[in-house]
């Protein structure tokens, strides 16, 4: 859509005053219409139209508004609520717009959103029941803070105003009592007497989950390594108590057993989604977050249950987005390997394809023991195709060739003596190749795709992170310049390689960086004050953003987003070189700019959309 924008700024005096003038008509006509009050619950049953991919009516911003909080896009449902607010219906623009930031995590400024409107009936209901929550939010993330004195401003006004009956009223009220008794109880003289603002100084007690012992041993004890590294760096307050799970289901069943005796508050791990899903239920009933290691998403079945990992899906949805805008393409093809991996990965990339309204042209599935790749790529090509049109013409010349002889025409007759030599030629009708393959395969899958006119030099090759390695620098050829695929981008894990190699004089798993985040942002958390689960699990469900070794990532629906930047496969000097392109896509701060875990402060963000921008989107 930016591209329609600076055609549309570049166009003659005349086309945009055309322009101007039907939008203008377009915007009178709207507002000659009564407005009427818009039920929510059908405006959720309109399918979500992407901001790139059509020009909305004004009837349209609802829908859209609604569609784009539902999947969890709340930048987007903030644009179309501000678009609503505008052109269609200031209350439920405005609502819109505060349950957006709520989403966000910006709660005082959702809060004072609602003030700016009037709502009547089904409208006055939700936007009351969302002032209820902010209001709560409001006072345990004081009371969190040991700010007394607001929680209880905020308390007060959930009193007179909502429904006292409310579980969550009723244990922050009980909260309130006790930290007011803490504070009146505790001693103001001397210098060790400082009161502790309403916070437990206990040490936490933290279960770890890991295969110490079995077939995956190693990973386990790298793992416990980076913790124990962590845990000596941190120096707070927390205890690991740390189980061996010998890899299995029954194994992790037993280990979470003595956890629970141990009277842990929460269990990081353990690795495999069997083991992960063996515990949940238990776990969820003992009141005990799992931190899970998984990168299998059928191990998140509850909101007890949270995948700190690398998800490998995020990658391709990553790449699809950051193809379609930044790079402007719009037709894809995908060519995967035909295993669970690849499957998951390109159902991921053309679901984030058909979100940003782009097209995925073919799909075809590949052998991965299998070195040949012509089927596959014959039908990415349409060479059947091509085949056939090639017969068509051929056979129609050589007919008129019969009946005429030497009497047909020249041109023809050259026609036909090329066509009887000539060989189907490839039709390639998409911009860009997704393929998700390990760096040792590509060599010889790009070498391949030269035949059938979609390597490197043809179509913008897109790959995963399992091309960040040496060997595919090193015997990668010309086929894959300019070839993109996402990668992690950070100094922090540097940093950690090196303090874990003094450490232990060996380089640490993949998945020690994982672990050695996740603890610490327990301690942090911990350093804010949390001593429940259920505090716990309030803080989680809302931070929006955090900074580790393995870079800058979000935790949205129990599962970890991690951030990606962009390398570019250059050909220079007759060898590839990676050159990293672009930050990454979703918005990321350094580790010193990463907000606390409930944000007030002004984020970050795209800029205000203009009227055109929000039109034809950005």
């Amino acid at each position: 859509m930016n591209t329609i924008h600076q055609h549309l700024q570049k166009n003659t005096f005349s086309l945009t005053l055309t322009l101007g003038v039907f939008f203008i008509l377009l915007l009178q006509n709207a507002a000659s219409q009564p407005i009427t009050e818009v039920s929510l619950s059908q405006i959720q049953q309109e399918a979500y139209l992407p901001t790139r991919a059509v020009v909305p009516q004004i009837q349209d911003l609802p829908h859209l508004m609604e569609a784009a909080y539902e999947k969890g896009m709340y930048y987007d449902s903030y644009r179309w609520a501000t678009a609503t607010k505008a052109h269609y219906s200031t209350p439920l623009g405005i609502f819109g717009q505060a349950r957006s930031e709520a989403a966000l995590g910006y709660y005082k400024k959702a809060l004072k959103r609602l003030e700016e409107g009037t709502f009547i009936n089904t409208a006055a209901a939700q936007a009351h029941m969302l002032r209820g929550k902010l209001t709560l939010i409001l006072a345990e993330i004081a009371q969190l803070n040991g700010h007394t004195k607001e929680s209880e401003a905020y308390l007060r006004t959930f009193f007179q105003n909502h429904d006292r009956s409310h579980p969550r009223y009723a244990y922050l009220m009980a909260e309130q009592a006790r930290l007011q008794r803490q504070l009146e109880n505790t001693p103001t003289s001397g210098p060790t007497d400082k009161p502790i603002d309403g916070l437990t100084d206990r040490p936490l007690r933290i279960g770890v989950l890991l295969p110490l012992s079995g077939p995956i041993a190693k990973i386990g004890q790298s793992m416990e390594k980076a913790l124990t590294l962590k845990l000596f760096e941190a120096q707070t307050p927390v205890e690991l108590y740390i189980e061996d799970t010998q890899g299995t289901p029954q194994g992790t069943q037993e280990a979470f057993n003595r956890l629970i005796q141990a009277a842990v508050k929460l269990a990081l791990g353990p690795i495999l989604s069997q083991n992960t899903q063996k515990i949940a239920p238990q776990a969820a009933q003992e009141g005990i977050p799992l931190i899970a290691y998984s990168s299998d998403i059928r191990a998140q079945q509850d909101p007890n249950t949270y995948l700190f990992s690398m998800l490998p899906t995020r990658q391709a949805k990553h790449i699809a987005r950051y193809s379609v805008d930044k790079l402007g393409l719009r037709v894809f093809a995908a060519l995967a390997p035909n295993t669970t991996y690849g499957k998951n990965m390109l159902n991921a990339f053309k679901e984030e394809l058909n979100l940003l309204g782009a097209t995925l042209e073919g799909e075809a599935f590949f052998d991965p023991k299998n070195p040949d790749l012509r089927q596959p790529l014959r039908k990415l090509t349409h060479v059947v195709e091509a085949e056939n049109a090639l017969k068509a013409e051929r056979a129609e010349l050589e007919e008129v060739y019969n009946l005429l002889g030497s009497a047909m025409d020249d041109a023809d007759l050259t026609k036909l003596k090329e066509l009887r030599k000539a060989e189907a030629q490839p039709i390639v009708r998409y911009q860009a190749l997704f393929i998700p393959a390990p760096a040792k395969d590509m060599p010889l899958i790009a070498s391949q795709l030269a035949f059938y006119d979609s390597d490197g030099a043809k179509v913008q090759l897109l790959g995963t992170s399992q091309w960040a390695e040496a060997s595919l620098l090193k015997e990668g050829k010309a086929y894959l310049k300019n070839s993109l695929y996402p990668t992690i981008v950070t100094k922090a894990q540097k940093t950690f390689n090196t303090a874990y190699m003094a450490a232990f004089n060996t380089t640490p798993h993949p998945l020690a960086a994982l672990a050695y985040d996740s603890l610490t942002l327990i301690t942090q958390l911990n350093n804010q004050g949390f001593d429940k689960s259920r505090n716990f699990k309030t803080y989680l469900q809302n931070l929006r953003q955090y900074t580790g070794t393995t870079g800058p990532y979000s935790l949205i629906n129990n599962k970890t987003w991690h951030n990606y930047g962009i390398n570019k496969l250059q050909f220079r000097r007759g060898r590839l070189r990676a050159k990293t392109t672009q930050e990454p896509i979703f918005t990321a701060l350094s580790a010193k700019e990463t907000p606390t875990f409930y944000p007030e402060e002004k984020p970050k963000k795209r800029k205000k959309p203009s009227f055109w921008q929000g039109i034809f989107g950005n």
